[in-house]
């Protein structure tokens, strides 16, 4: 192998680009642990791994990025669920990323069988979004279907609409 030295010379102008007229989000898994231990994994995160994560992304001309949160099957676990929420959307401010659209993952759709606590589940999201200075909310839904199957997820998507959001 042979190797080569080559000079370059760069000249840097001294102007900042504007924001981009377009949104750019990333489709991103990461889901906030309830630790501040730092773990190794694709998925869960520290608040100081989960707020690297995002100015990363910031750094990389991104708005805005998904959110993956999940609420427990025992009711009584929300209040936990909820503050864990919160702390995503204060990250997302500590980045820049305050007011920006919601970007809710709910692919899981948890509560699918009871639209009663389906449509609480998406009240209190849309709360905790308004609360937070934030005015957009989209529930991501189930993917991929047509038909039959498309057609029984219209109450999910309709109790979303209900809850000034958006599928």
């Amino acid at each position: 192998t042979i190797f080569h030295n080559v000079t370059l010379e760069i000249n840097v102008l001294p102007f900042v680009l504007p924001p981009p007229i377009l949104d750019y989000a990333f489709y991103y898994e990461g889901k906030l642990n309830d630790s501040d231990q730092p773990v190794i994994d694709s998925g869960l995160k520290s608040e100081k791994q989960m707020k690297a994560e995002l100015e990363d992304m910031v750094a990389h001309g991104l708005n805005n990025a998904t959110v993956l949160h999940k609420v427990d099957k025992d009711l009584t676990q929300w209040g936990k669920d909820w503050l864990r929420l919160k702390k995503i959307l204060d990250i997302r401010k500590e980045v820049g990323w305050g007011n920006q659209p919601l970007l809710y993952l709910d692919w899981a759709v948890s509560f699918k069988d009871n639209l009663d606590i389906y449509k609480e589940k998406i009240r209190q999201i849309r709360s905790i979004a308004k609360e937070n200075g934030i005015d957009e909310l989209y529930i991501y839904g189930v993917d991929e279907r047509q038909g039959d199957e498309l057609a029984a997820l219209k109450p999910l998507y309709q109790s979303v609409h209900e809850a000034g959001a958006k599928n």
